[in-house]
């Protein structure tokens, strides 16, 4: 997972990975997942900074970890995040709300999908438009 995770970020651009430092100076993740791995450059976290004081997150830098200020744009530059797959089992249908938001995601999918389709659709009749004026010969696959 580290060896993926500095992929996302090769030009070095110390991305925020989504950790912070609360007024105790502990340490979480946004998830509230335990703070157990860490990989911070020597010397960090050091809450130092000629920039911004008060060093409250956690970004990637040259592969390894440092601390800047949340509002210490000037130095850090996007961030990396991480998210679960949507498992349809947990989704109720016989919860009306849940049956409500599931409709609605299905149609403006089914949205998309349609002016996606169009949009092919306008693609195809150009391209088959272009082969018969050149007199070419075309069947389509089934």
């Amino acid at each position: 997972m580290k060896e993926f995770v500095e992929t996302l970020n090769e030009s070095n651009s110390r991305a925020w990975i989504g950790g912070y430092r609360d007024d105790n100076f502990n340490w979480h993740w946004v998830t509230d997942e335990d703070w157990e791995y860490t990989n911070w450059s020597p010397g960090e976290p050091n809450n130092s900074s000629n920039v911004i004081s008060n060093e409250n997150r956690a970004v990637l830098w040259r592969q390894k970890w440092n601390d800047l200020n949340e509002n210490n744009t000037g130095e850090s530059h996007g961030y990396i995040c991480e998210w679960e797959e949507v498992n349809n089992s947990d989704i109720d249908l016989n919860n009306s709300a849940d049956k409500s938001e599931s409709l609605q995601t299905l149609q403006e999918e089914n949205k998309k999908l349609k002016t996606e389709l169009e949009k092919l659709q306008k693609d195809y009749d150009f391209l088959l438009k272009i082969v018969q004026d050149a007199g070419l010969e075309y069947e389509p696959a089934d």
